[in-house]
């Protein structure tokens, strides 16, 4: 958030707006280029297999050579249609998917600490100071400078990825034999890879499709008075989605063992500290809205518009209830992948409608009903499949509540 405020007020709205298109174009390819590695990487490496198991390292070796083949070739073709701007988007794109890769090899090895601080730390510190240092040495930072500030930061993290496989040492080996196992092939893990691209793919798509149609329907300063209000909105629902985190194996572990009571007494003080949690973020995030949007320019507080509705949606998401973590829990994948897809259609047919006449808070309108419709999907999946209510509603329904507990 600190790196996006500080851009938007050395750039133009324009600029800034044309800054997060890219960004997120980038943040995605970013994901396409890793084939779904990095969600591999995490197990195969937690249970040895990455370095003992041969169909795994030829198909993560390929990958690696594949991610800066296909980045390099997006950035001459971009320099040679006349675009910088994209063709540092691509250089970006290949260095975050390596960064990705460092990330969640480290996880997988227990080093979640050392990998954290470098994601969540290093890369963005190392990118506003890159900022901050090029703005003073130019007059004129504009969106390209500024996103070879991000394709620095993740080269940087890249680094010291690389720095900490090394001080790993041979621990990190342990098992230097090769496992030949003939159904476990490297087409397999590839087919495996695609799959999880795909979704996570989908996943992004749920957060970043309003920037795609408010970029092609409506105008770049639109794309960043949206972009301003979303950041805001985000950290509204960032104590919910904590707090159904830690609910998940909770849940997990205790219908494993057949104490359904205990499950839904559990569910039920999450859904309401969560929906009190959410309610008094989005009061005070509204309540200052017009400093916060300040601290952008003096354009941005048209965005305060697109603020007030994901607020309002994020605090009704909210009183569905962890109905997404209780499903994942008890192996609801394929149900939770199906209803993105749909939700996303939804907030596309409606976005689309609404962007050129409402413009940000069209975009707002019809992310919220997407989050809205999801929260609410996986709280009828949730009491209809597993007899587990998550919804606040259910409160005030005793009767139901308790014929489901009892079932």
């Amino acid at each position: 958030m600190l790196i996006g405020i500080y851009v938007a007020r050395c750039v133009s709205p324009e600029e800034f707006g044309d800054y997060v298109f890219v960004l997120a174009l980038a943040t995605l390819a970013s994901v396409a280029l890793s084939l779904g590695l990095p969600a591999q990487l995490i197990r195969e490496v937690a249970s040895d297999r990455a370095i003992t198991h041969s169909g795994f390292r030829r198909h993560a070796s390929q990958v690696v050579v594949f991610v800066p083949a296909v980045g390099c070739v997006g950035a001459l073709a971009s320099l040679f249609l006349g675009s910088q701007l994209f063709a540092v988007g691509f250089i970006f794109a290949t260095a975050s998917s390596y960064a990705g890769l460092g990330y969640s090899y480290f996880c997988g090895a227990s080093r979640v600490i050392y990998a954290g601080w470098i994601n969540t730390v290093f890369r963005p510190l190392a990118v506003l100071l890159a900022t901050v240092g090029i703005s003073f040495y130019s007059s004129d930072l504009g969106p390209t400078l500024v996103m070879f500030c991000q394709a620095l930061g993740a080269s940087l993290a890249v680094v010291l990825f690389l720095f900490g496989y090394k001080t790993l040492g041979k621990s990190s080996s342990r098992k230097l034999v090769e496992l030949e196992d003939p159904s476990i092939s490297r087409v397999t893990y590839l087919k495996a890879g695609i799959t999880l691209m795909a979704s996570q793919l989908l996943i992004n798509l749920t957060t970043q499709v309003d920037i795609f149609l408010l970029k092609f329907l409506s105008t770049a300063d639109a794309v960043a008075h949206f972009y301003a209000a979303s950041r805001a909105s985000i950290v509204v629902a960032m104590f919910y989605g904590a707090a159904a985190m830690l609910i998940e194996p909770k849940v997990a572990r205790l219908m494993a063992s057949g104490e359904r009571g205990q499950a839904q007494a559990a569910i039920r003080s999450t859904t309401i500290a969560g929906a009190l949690m959410t309610a008094s973020c989005g009061l005070f995030a509204w309540l200052i809205a017009p400093v916060y949007f300040e601290l952008y320019g003096p354009t941005y507080v048209a965005g305060l518009s697109a603020l007030s509705i994901q607020v309002i949606g994020f605090t009704l998401a909210s009183v569905a209830g962890p109905g997404q973590a209780v499903v994942r829990a008890l192996g609801g994948e394929v149900f939770l992948l199906k209803s993105l897809i749909l939700v996303l259609a939804i907030n596309i047919g409606v976005s689309a409608l609404l962007i050129p006449r409402y413009g940000p808070a069209g975009a707002a309108f019809g992310s919220s009903l997407q989050f809205v419709s999801y929260g609410f999907i996986m709280s009828m999946y949730s009491a209809e499949k597993y007899g587990l209510s998550t919804s606040l509603l259910t409160l005030v329904l005793p009767g139901r509540l308790n014929n489901r507990e009892n079932a």
